[in-house]
């Protein structure tokens, strides 16, 4: 009976439930659908979510996805860096879906010293960088690209040079330390610190490498949130993310350029003729009537009216335009669990001179994985390879005129000789049907003698050069490893452990090769009417066989050598680090901690051959003598330990604060002072997010004030800078006792030399930096500002004390640096932005950046008692010095201060000798003691002081003109200004980008260059404005003669032009091929344009215009203008 009873409310309740079952899924519905993303592409890992329910799928590889759900229900659309979708079903069975881009959320992730932050979190002055608005330029390096794109972010272009790099300053930099200086911030790649091996200072070698398309963010942290790297990060410092690819069907992309590069211009200089009559001008003026000048040292008239003729210009025939191109491919994609980046970058810079030009491979890979649960994975593995072919004239290295010969000269004394070599000289001739190179003869007064030299331009030929095969290469690669672990505490939420390594291998091979050079030289051209080329008999010269012969086959062997330089560095970091993030109700806590070791390893090997032949075939064999004195090997290690950890706490999101300490060793100083300290506090307050704020203000969409103070410091030194040391020299040690014809006593041997007396208790150099920022936006987020004052102080600076008042001379640069000095600086940034649409098709955006700066030296070695224009380092005084010089005197005949008549002398030394006479002394022009020797074409100045009393100050007025106690100044700063804007508009396909730079302030002045008489100094073809030079053939000559050097090139008013310069940097236009082009292609996007860099200058004071804005006209290299066709296409 009981059985029976169970039975049958068994089969009642089963009934029941099936019932209901059946009743529940009739309502129950499966969905599929295709998920894309903005471009189409089919989107996999895509979260599809019933709302309000925990059931949910994801896409499949293809984008598709299915799921059963309530037929009434709203399915969820949810992917990293995507905007969220809610789709209510209405019935539908299919529901396709097309994700787009959530800027916003991309965007407020800033990554920070090890971790990340949202944007409106942030406390610190810090700056983010889109690697997109880089892609389009066409520079050789990353340094280039950013310039003008952050407030106080300030970059310096190389010397424009194939391969020549730009550097980076963040707002002011101090260095008072001889050789363990540096002004570059700290470069933070994928957590690995950038550190060269060789000196342990950072580096930007492996940052200038990086391609745009390989990085994911850029962060510039510019005050106390630098604290967090410590020691080396008084400077600042730039951390960049490279990519690991976002979940998502692969996608391929490929950019290209296609480059000009051509001198933005090249300085006007003398023809032929003009030079000729500058030469004549000149040497005239050297001679002092009653003496006459000797014939022979000028152009005749016969001599000038063939230089009309004459135009052999040595630039025009070196110089060519060059083609740069650049092609980077990569492919990236996953999943949730999955994502990856792979890409390869080419880039060609061909020679615009000889054969220097510059080539680099990049190759990058990187993944996360998540490899358990709670266990995430990420690497990467990244190279660069690197070719530079610059050329080497190191027989010409010792050319030092204090003139165009040491502005551009050295071992690239290349383009300023072929710039500014006259051009009545030729460069090749012909004798006996062969062709010959041709040694300089630039003088009418001189004839520099033998072709085998290296400290005159006689020995200097750029084609001979270039052909005998002397050159430099450098063959560099790099090898780069980053890899973490990240594991997330299942049992303490917000709890994380992560663990890194990072390696950078590289090896660098380095190879200068010097030959001997066959040059011809015309023996007798100093004589009269034999300065040029067509008056030589052109036959060679034998004292027996043809003493008429003018020519003379010399052989330039001066510094002939081959050196084969080797590097290999090493540097590995290892970081652990443990992280908790939690937010309870309105607190938000978030808390980092970590220990960081690392070494660095660097030898360096060279070997010296020298007296090499011009049968050198490519090794050793051929390479001449080694040289025991000049070859070398070193070898370099070090390390650090250090131990950092970061607190953040936020209330509401209202109030916010972190913490950041770092305690970091460096083997650079005594173990006693292994160890600095460096703590950051950072405030901040979203005002925005008060209530009374948001009723007040409805405008305005947000605004934060925030304040930092950090301290950071820089191990300002060499290694072993506290102990004695002596370094041992092979040859050049002298040697006593009895000795043979060929050693021992009287000759040369080995020997030690001590180096600089140590200084034990040397230590870090200090920076506090405070920071007080505010972030703003308002009007619906189209206008934003930000703005920042901050004030570092430098103290205990590591000071060279060799010039305090009353160190022995004796001392001299062996004196040990101290801690002493200390620097305040100071100054204000603005950033502000404004983007905003005018029709749905078209929009445009406005950004402006300016930045101001000072400072003002607080502790200084006494320099003792300096006339107030003394540009030297002081106490109470700024490096923002003002601009001193002299004012020319307005009373000459033409009011313009040049001397040109015997009664403008007679009258400006009546007005000296008034002031000598009223303080009872004696008139005076600079070493001139008398009107007779006063020469016409000098400038006249004014008297405005006397000598320098005791206190500091000037006495009055005294009738001599003496540099330095007279000058005025010209300028009360030199401190110049800058306003940036960066440009954008777009409509329908097209768009266009520019960036127009306007500057001011401080002074301009035209470009003097000596012109030296010794007798290895050479004439050199001038910039064009000298051809209106006063002379007693051009008594109304609108300049002074050079000839009277010592009496005109002092900064005076008289060279003084307008500091305002405005122009545009760079412009770039792009156009959208229409997807209907492509419609029935894989192609997701194709884009055609066209940039341009180094661009029009909208204004240029300069007299004649003789020189660019960019260049001035010694520059030993110039700088380029690129024009390029970019082609970009995505699949």
């Amino acid at each position: 009976m009981k059985q029976a009873l169970i039975k049958r409310c068994s089969f009642l309740l089963f009934t029941l439930i099936s019932v209901l079952s059946y009743a529940q899924n009739s309502n129950v519905v499966t969905v599929t659908g295709t998920i894309t993303d903005n471009l189409g592409g089919l989107l996999p890992g895509v979260n599809v979510t019933e709302k309000s329910t925990k059931n949910s799928v994801t896409t499949d590889y293809n984008g598709k996805y299915q799921i059963k759900v309530k037929s009434g229900g709203t399915l969820v659309f949810s992917f990293i860096g995507m905007k969220k979708q809610e789709i209510p079903l209405n019935n539908r069975s299919i529901v396709n879906v097309k994700m787009e881009d959530d800027f916003n959320q991309l965007e407020n992730i800033v990554v920070v010293g090890y971790g990340s932050q949202k944007k409106k979190e942030l406390t610190g002055a810090i700056a983010t960088i889109k690697a997109d608005d880089l892609m389009d330029l066409p520079v050789t390096n990353l340094s280039d690209a950013l310039k003008g794109l952050v407030p106080n972010l300030n970059v310096s272009s190389g010397s424009g040079r194939p391969g020549e790099a730009g550097s980076i300053q963040i707002r002011q930099t101090f260095s008072l330390s001889k050789d363990g200086g540096f002004d570059i911030p700290l470069i933070i790649i994928d957590d690995m610190i950038q550190i060269d091996p060789s000196n342990g200072k950072p580096t930007l070698e492996q940052f200038n490498r990086l391609d745009p398309s390989e990085i994911e963010s850029m962060t510039v942290l510019k005050d106390g949130s630098a604290a967090i790297y410590g020691s080396r990060a008084s400077q600042g410092a730039i951390v960049v993310k490279t990519k690991r690819g976002k979940a998502g069907k692969a996608k391929f992309s490929y950019n290209s350029q296609f480059a000009i590069n051509d001198a933005v211009s090249h300085s006007k200089v003398l023809n032929a003729y003009e030079f000729g009559v500058f030469s004549n001008r000149y040497f005239k003026s050297r001679v002092a009537a009653p003496a006459v000048i000797d014939p022979a040292t000028i152009y005749s008239d016969a001599e000038l009216e063939q230089m009309k003729g004459l135009n052999y210009n040595w630039l025009d025939e070196a110089w060519k335009p060059a083609i740069q191109q650049k092609h980077s491919f990569n492919v990236s994609g996953g999943n949730e669990d999955i994502t990856y980046f792979a890409g390869a970058t080419y880039l060609t810079q061909d020679a615009n001179l000889g054969y220097q030009k510059y080539e680099k491979w990049n190759f990058r890979t990187g993944i996360n994985a998540k490899i358990a649960k709670n266990l995430d994975f990420s690497a990467s593995v990244s190279g660069n390879v690197g070719f530079i072919d610059k050329s080497f004239t190191k027989a010409s290295s010792n050319i030092s005129d204090g003139s165009y010969g040491s502005a551009a000269g050295g071992e690239q004394a290349d383009y300023g000789f072929l710039l500014h070599m006259p051009q009545h000289v030729p460069w090749q001739t012909t004798l006996n049907g062969k062709n010959y190179y041709v040694s300089p003869f630039p003088n009418s007064n001189k004839n520099f003698g033998s072709a085998n030299a290296n400290n005159n331009i006689a020995g200097w030929n750029y084609f001979a050069n270039l052909n005998n095969g002397s050159h430099q290469t450098t063959d560099d690669n790099t090898f780069n490893v980053n890899a973490s672990l990240n594991y997330k505490v299942a049992a303490v939420k917000g709890l994380s452990f992560k663990v890194t390594y990072s390696r950078n291998q590289s090896s660098t091979y380095n190879e200068q090769i010097q030959l001997p050079y066959d040059l011809v030289r015309i023996r007798d051209y100093q004589l009269q009417d034999k300065h040029l080329a067509s008056a030589a008999n052109p036959s060679f010269y034998n004292a027996t066989t043809n003493p008429t012969g003018s020519y003379v086959l010399e052989t330039n062997v001066r510094n002939s050598r081959v050196y084969y330089n080797n590097t290999d560095g090493k540097s590995t970091q290892g970081d652990f680090l443990i992280n908790y993030d939690r937010t309870f109700g309105d607190h938000q806590i978030g808390a980092m901690v970590g220990g960081e070791a690392s070494e660095v390893y660097n030898t360096f090997t060279r070997l010296a051959y020298e007296q090499t032949g011009k049968d050198y075939l490519g090794d050793y064999r051929t390479a001449g003598t080694l040289s025991t004195s000049n070859s070398q090997a070193t070898k370099v290690e070090g390390g650090t330990l250090s131990y950092f950890g970061r607190l953040n706490y936020s209330f509401k999101q209202k109030y916010l604060f972190q913490f950041i300490l770092r305690s970091d060793a460096s083997t650079k100083f005594a173990p006693e002072h292994y160890w600095g300290t460096f703590p950051s506090v950072q405030l901040g307050w979203v005002m925005s997010k008060e209530n009374w704020f948001e009723k007040s203000v409805p405008w305005v969409d947000f605004f934060k004030i925030r304040y930092s103070i950090g301290k950071t410091g820089k191990d300002n030194i060499m290694p072993w800078r506290w102990e004695q040391y002596y370094d041992l020299i092979v040859d050049k040690g002298f040697q006593f006792g009895p000795g043979t014809a060929t050693s021992g006593g009287g000759w040369n041997g080995n020997g030690l030399t001590p180096r600089v007396n140590p200084n034990r208790d040397v230590t870090w150099d200090t920076t506090i930096k405070n920071n007080v920022g505010v972030d703003i936006t308002l009007l619906k987020n189209r206008l934003s500002l930000t703005y920042d004052f901050y004030y570092d102080k430098n103290k205990e600076m590591l000071t060279d004390m060799s010039s305090a008042v009353g160190v022995p001379i004796s001392v001299g640069g062996a004196y040990a640096e101290q801690n002493y000095g200390r620097i305040d600086a100071w100054g204000h940034e603005i950033s502000l932005n404004w983007s905003d649409k005018i029709k749905s098709n078209m929009s445009y955006n406005v950004g402006l950046n300016f930045a101001y700066n000072n400072n003002e030296i607080k502790l200084y070695p006494d320099q003792g008692n300096m006339v107030p224009s003394n540009q030297t380092k002081r106490e109470s005084y700024s490096t923002f010095n003002p601009v001193w010089g002299f004012a020319v005197w307005k009373g000459t005949s033409t009011g313009d201060g040049i001397l040109r008549t015997d009664e403008d002398i007679a009258n400006y030394w009546a007005y000296l000798t008034e002031r000598a006479t009223a303080v009872g002394g004696v008139p005076r022009y600079f070493d001139i003691n008398s009107a007779a020797g006063m020469r016409k074409g000098s400038l006249a100045y004014q008297d405005v002081a006397g000598q320098l009393n005791p206190d500091g100050s000037m006495s009055g007025a005294d009738g001599q003109i003496i540099k330095e106690n007279d000058y005025v100044k010209l300028a009360n700063s030199s401190r110049t200004y800058n306003v940036i804007a960066n440009l954008g508009f777009k409509y329908d396909s097209f768009s266009l980008r520019t960036q127009i730079s306007t500057s001011w302030g401080g002074a301009n002045f035209v470009d003097l260059v000596n012109q030296g008489t010794s007798s290895a100094h050479n004439m050199w073809s001038r910039e064009s404005f000298w051809r209106d030079m006063y002379s007693e053939d051009n008594p109304n000559g609108k300049y002074p003669n050079v000839a009277q050097w010592t009496y005109m090139s002092s900064p005076s008013d008289f060279w003084q032009i307008s500091t305002f310069r405005c122009f545009v940097r760079n412009l770039s236009l792009n156009y959208d091929i229409p997807k209907k082009v492509f419609a029935d292609t894989k192609i997701a996007a194709i884009t055609l344009g066209i940039t341009g860099n180094n661009l029009w200058d909208l204004y240029n004071p300069y007299p004649d215009h003789y020189r660019n804005m960019y260049d001035n006209s010694s520059v030993n290299y110039p700088t380029l203008r690129t024009w390029s066709l970019n082609f970009n296409v995505s699949f």
